[in-house]
Order: structure tokens, then C-alpha cells, then sequence
């Protein structure tokens, strides 16, 4: 194995040998169970349309969608490194230890939620109560699910050939989510607790998919480099809180465009983001594997090159999205053939790219042990997010909500960029030091 020596002189382990075909293979893979989910999706649009319980679910689940981007993206900020770090012997121990701290609180989470969910359903849709104990109860009991699996997913991740076994995984769960909801519609489960309950048969299938993978995913350790595993969860869970309070903005704001319009918000930002984070998704991953085993100077060039990728890409990926929805414009439901919907989407398009370009850069951050001075940037874009949003709502309709995400998010990728740039340019500096400077 080919090794390279970082910035303490102690000579860490190399990454790059052989890692190209699991990641394409694991884009290949995500792309299909993107696609599963971008199936599954459609087939709730044409069975279930835009009803007063689409609205509910979409408005709520906001809270779900925050666990899935803290479980299975924020927590592996911190966790990949620290596990990159570990001997491979231990990472059983450290996975272990994560997974009881995962449930107590996702399990505390999913009481919280259910004892507030009618108070949440009436402040996100204008007063209206829809869902009821039932689905608030496969609502709740997803989020323990989704903790536990984010944990075995950073660990599963930690190695080239993981990435690829963990897009397996998801790949499962979204199959079973297809499958529960043929099952649920052809038995006449009631039409308000079908999502909910695919929702939670789909998270527990993935986490259990994951577990299965735990003892496969090992890779060689690398010395040096920052520690602070909590440290770095706790900037992470601050960054993801901030989100969620962005998000159920965002699905609140929607709500007071009338009825139906957080359902279509919804479908339309889903039908966008799914195949593109598919795609995008194993290069972030692989991106920390490539940060770990980095000095930190090249590894600030790569997360530079690859922050302008994804705006170039976020481009280009709006320009294929506005055509195919011009295609298909004639074959669509009609509340999504009237052209304020593809500006929409076109707008997610774009959202997507400023995206993944400032999850890029995060990944860096956090591999230097300074996810704080990324968070800060992401609380000061989703205040600016949200302010931008309400003030574009009256003039601009629904497409307030992806435009004022763009604004926010790309002013948040070019103050990170421009941190790195100096990172790069001036030894010494704020962005560069570790946590002990």
C-alpha cells in the first residue's frame, strides 16, 4: 500500500489505489435507487394526487428529512474521520458505543414528536389537522430508525468498496418502500397512513440492510489529523438544527400559497433533487476519504475544484431539467403543467448544484477539525435564506422557495470558497488551523 507523509511527517496511508470503480459502480447503483425512489414518488403522485393529507405528511416530514440529513450526512462530517482514524479493530467498539447513543436520543426524539405532532401539523398548515395518531405514530417511530442507521452508514463508508455496498443498502430500503406501497394500496390501507407507514417500513428495512454490512466496511487508519468527535457532532447537530428550522420555514411558507401547494412543492423538489444527490452522492463520500489521507493544502485545492464543479454542474443539471419537463409537459398531472412549475424546477436544479457544492466544502472543514467555521457560514445563510424567501413570496409565488435557497446557499459557498482560497494562499490561517491553534 502506498503511503505519503502529511503535515506532522507521519506517514498515512494512500486512498487513491483502486477506489475508481467502487464509486462509480456505487453512482451507478445510487442512481438506481434513486430512480426506485423517483418511481415509488410518482406512483404516489398518480394514486394519491394532491390531497389535504399529501399536504400534511409533506409539511411534518420536514422533521424526518432533518434526521436523514443529520444521520446520514452531518453525523458522517465527524464520525467517517474519527473512524478513518481508528485501528480497525476498535471501530466495531466506536460503531457500538454510537449506535446506543443514536437510539436513547432518536428514541427520545420520536416521543417528542408525537406528543407535539398535532401543534406541529396546525402551525405548518394554517391551522388545519389532518393526520392522526396513527400516522403520527409511524412518523415518530421512523425517526430511532433513521439514527441507528446513520450510524452504521458512516461506518460502512469509511472504505471505497463500502460506498458501494451502502448504495446497496439504500437501494433496499427503497425497494421495500416500492413494495409496501403496491401492498398498501392493493390491501385499502387507509389513503392518510400510507405514506407515513412507507415511510417507516422503508427505514427500518435500510437501517437493517446496514447493520448487515457493519463487519464488511474496513480500511486502513491514518495518523495524525484533528480529533474531537464530539466536538464536531455538536457543530454538526447545531448546523442540522438550523436547517430544520430553515426547512419548516420553507414548508410553512409554501402552506400560504392555499391549499395543495406544499404537496406540489414537494413533489416537484423531490422529483428534482433525488436523481441528482443519487449521482452526487459517492463523490461526496469518497471526497472524505480523499480529505483524511490529504495534506491539507492539496486537500483545500481539491475541495476548491470541486466547490466550482458543482455550480458549473447545478447549471447545466437546470438546463436538462427545464428541457425534459418541456417534453414532458403534455403527459403531466395538471397542477404541474403551468410554466410557474418549471421555472420551479429549474430553480431545485440549480439549488442542487449550490448544494452539493457546499456539502463538498463542508466535508473539508470538518476533516480539518473546524466544522464551527462552516456551521457559522450555514446559520448566516439560513437566516439570509429565510428572510429572502418571505420577502419574494407575494411577488414570486412558489418560486420564492427555491430562490431564495440559491441566493442564501451561494452566498454561503462563496465565503467558504474564498476561506479556502486563503487557506491555500496564506499558511496560518483561521481556516487552516487545527482546533488545538
Amino acid at each position: 500500500m502506498r503511503t505519503k507523509r502529511g503535515m506532522t511527517g507521519v506517514p498515512t496511508a494512500s486512498l487513491a489505489g483502486g477506489a475508481t470503480r467502487p464509486v462509480v459502480g456505487a453512482m451507478a447503483l445510487g442512481l438506481v435507487s434513486k430512480a426506485v425512489g423517483l418511481g415509488r414518488e410518482v406512483a404516489v403522485v398518480t394514486l394519491l394526487g394532491v390531497q389535504d393529507y399529501t399536504d400534511s405528511y409533506f409539511a411534518t416530514s420536514a422533521v424526518i428529512l432533518w434526521v436523514q440529513n443529520w444521520a446520514f450526512g452531518a453525523l458522517s462530517l465527524s464520525l467517517v474521520p474519527r473512524m478513518l482514524r481508528e485501528h480497525p479493530s476498535k471501530r466495531l467498539a466506536l460503531t457500538t458505543k454510537q449506535t446506543r447513543v443514536a437510539a436513547a436520543i432518536g428514541s427520545l426524539a420520536g416521543v417528542a414528536l408525537f406528543g407535539v405532532f398535532s401543534s406541529v401539523e396546525k402551525l405548518l398548515l394554517d391551522g388545519r389537522a389532518v393526520l392522526g395518531p396513527a400516522e403520527a405514530a409511524c412518523l415518530a417511530g421512523a425517526i430511532p430508525a433513521i439514527a441507528v442507521g446513520g450510524v452504521h452508514y458512516s461506518r460502512v463508508i469509511s472504505t471505497p468498496g463500502g460506498i458501494l455496498r451502502g448504495a446497496g443498502a439504500l437501494l433496499t430500503g427503497n425497494s421495500v418502500g416500492i413494495i409496501l406501497l403496491a401492498g398498501a394500496m392493493a390491501l385499502g390501507m387507509s389513503r392518510p397512513l400510507v405514506l407515513p407507514a412507507v415511510l417507516l417500513g422503508s427505514q427500518i428495512a435500510t437501517t437493517i440492510a446496514l447493520y448487515r454490512l457493519r463487519a464488511e466496511a474496513e480500511a486502513p487508519s491514518f495518523a495524525g489529523g484533528p480529533g474531537g468527535l464530539a466536538r464536531g457532532i455538536a457543530a454538526t447537530t447545531v448546523e442540522n438544527i438550523g436547517f430544520n428550522v430553515n426547512a419548516v420555514i420553507h414548508q410553512g411558507l409554501a402552506g400560504r400559497l392555499g391549499p395543495g401547494a406544499v404537496s406540489v412543492n414537494a413533489y416537484v423538489m423531490r422529483l428534482v433533487l433525488v436523481p441528482l444527490t443519487g449521482l452526487l452522492g459517492p463523490i461526496q463520500q469518497r471526497l472524505m476519504q480523499k480529505y483524511a489521507a490529504a495534506t491539507r493544502e492539496s486537500g483545500a485545492v481539491l475541495a476548491i475544484r470541486v466547490g466550482v464543479f458543482g455550480l458549473i454542474g447545478g447549471v447545466a443539471a437546470a438546463l436538462l431539467v427545464l428541457g425534459a419537463w418541456l417534453a414532458c409537459r403534455g403527459f403531466l398531472p395538471a397542477h404541474f403543467r403551468e410554466a410557474e412549475i418549471g421555472w420551479v424546477a429549474l430553480g431545485y436544479a440549480v439549488y442542487a448544484g449550490v448544494l452539493f457544492c457546499n456539502q463538498s466544502l463542508a466535508r473539508w472543514f470538518f476533516s480539518q477539525g473546524t466544522g464551527w467555521v462552516y456551521t457559522g457560514v450555514l446559520l448566516g445563510a439560513y437566516v439570509s435564506s429565510a428572510a429572502l424567501k418571505v420577502a419574494l413570496l407575494e411577488p414570486l409565488g412558489m418560486m420564492a422557495l427555491p430562490a431564495g435557497a440559491i441566493l442564501a446557499e451561494g452566498l454561503a459557498a462563496g465565503v467558504m470558497l474564498s476561506l479556502l482560497w486563503k487557506a491555500v494562499a496564506k499558511p496560518g490561517s483561521t481556516a487552516r488551523r487545527s482546533p488545538s491553534a
